[in-house]
């Protein structure tokens, strides 16, 4: 008995002391990913949003590649007289926006007005699974915590390692690091090239095929959360649809569905309705306009960042401010 006891406090032992090797290993290694990703400020899965997180403009822009490509914040502030920067990010959307807009108001931000790029892409399709580039946030606010965690069943538990949160990452970093590249100024990257019909038989957005009937009301939810955290610190938020590019094709019955919810919400949560599709901007209903259907060219960017101002010029007081951006690294 007295043999067992003992072979049994080995393996406890050694268990426990390859459990701590492991901790200490995370810890490690997860403190040299820390100070990397603290100097990267280049890279959609690296230091972007770092470089992001530093700007304080009269006005911040979000969404996802339907705002990376077609707002140019110096149309803006040449129209508004505000300072502008584009926060938004390819492949993101609302939940990201959230995310974000959360940590600078953490870090200080005051902006004097919030935009955002809506569409019902994310309420038939929220993207959870694409947070984690703000993994290495885990702690510092309890919006992206409570995102992050919805990823998956183990997500809480996997982010509490600190390599975890650099998981597929760390190349990424060590390369914008070693590339040294300095970072988009404003946040706008225009988009060359033109569609070809001929190569765009379905122009409509692929990830809205199949889909049947309206969305739940419930996601909504973080479109609410969006604009109640800016309007809480008395920040008036807009809201802006975007162009597609559809040949002859009309839009699906489940974009109309998501697109009247989006409406009814702005209207509860307080937020302003732009409507800047293809038929309110017959000027942009051409192909000649876009890279590919659901995004505009440099020049259609540069048609579609104009409408937006007009849009906004009439509600937005000119800011009269000084640049508040901050110079890239």
């Amino acid at each position: 008995m007295s043999h067992d006891r003992s072979s049994w406090g080995r393996r406890a032992a050694a268990v426990l002391l390859f459990s701590l090797g492991l901790l200490l290993l995370d810890r490690s290694f997860g403190f040299v990913m820390d100070e990397m990703f603290a100097r990267s400020r280049t890279g959609q899965f690296s230091g972007h949003a770092n470089y992001i997180l530093e700007q304080r403009p009269e006005v911040f822009v979000f969404g996802s590649s339907r705002a990376v490509h077609h707002v140019d914040p110096a149309v803006l502030e040449g129209r508004l007289g505000c300072t502008v920067f584009n926060a938004a990010l390819d492949g993101q959307g609302i939940l990201y926006a959230t995310s974000v807009q959360d940590l600078l108001y953490g870090r200080g931000a005051e902006p004097r007005y919030v935009l955002l790029q809506v569409g019902p892409k994310d309420l038939y399709a929220p993207a959870y699974d694409r947070l984690g580039v703000l993994a290495p946030y885990y702690g510092e606010s309890r919006v992206v915590d409570g995102l992050l965690e919805r990823r998956d069943r183990f997500a809480r538990f996997k982010l509490h390692s600190r390599l975890y949160r650099y998981n597929s990452r760390a190349v990424a970093i060590a390369g914008s690091l070693v590339r040294g590249r300095a970072a988009a100024g404003n946040g706008f990257v225009p988009l060359s090239g033109n569609l070809e019909p001929a190569d765009w038989p379905r122009p409509w957005p692929s990830e809205l095929d199949g889909k049947d009937g309206g969305p739940d009301p419930e996601a909504a939810a973080p479109f609410r959360q969006f604009t109640r955290a800016a309007r809480a610190r008395d920040i008036p938020v807009f809201w802006f649809t975007g162009p597609r590019w559809r040949g002859n094709a009309e839009p699906l019955e489940v974009e109309a569905l998501g697109e009247a919810l989006l409406r009814v919400v702005a209207e509860e949560e307080g937020a302003t309705f732009l409507d800047l599709d293809e038929r309110a901007l017959p000027q942009l209903a051409a192909a000649e306009w876009y890279r590919d259907p659901g995004h505009l060219n440099a020049a259609g960017a540069a048609r579609f960042s104009e409408a937006l101002a007009d849009g906004l010029m009439p509600l937005v007081p000119p800011c009269h401010g000084s640049t508040g951006l901050s110079n890239p690294l």
